[in-house]
């Protein structure tokens, strides 16, 4: 693991694209399958 704050602080923001990018596919699934 990298000690370096800028490292660090990066990979905790692809994190949270990822992760946030995830919970709008969820959403948008559970939209989908309401409407069907």
């Amino acid at each position: 693991i990298v000690s370096n704050p800028r490292v660090t602080q990066t990979v905790k923001l692809v994190r949270l694209e990822k992760f946030l990018s995830l919970q709008d596919s969820v959403d948008i699934a559970l939209e989908n399958l309401k409407k069907s």
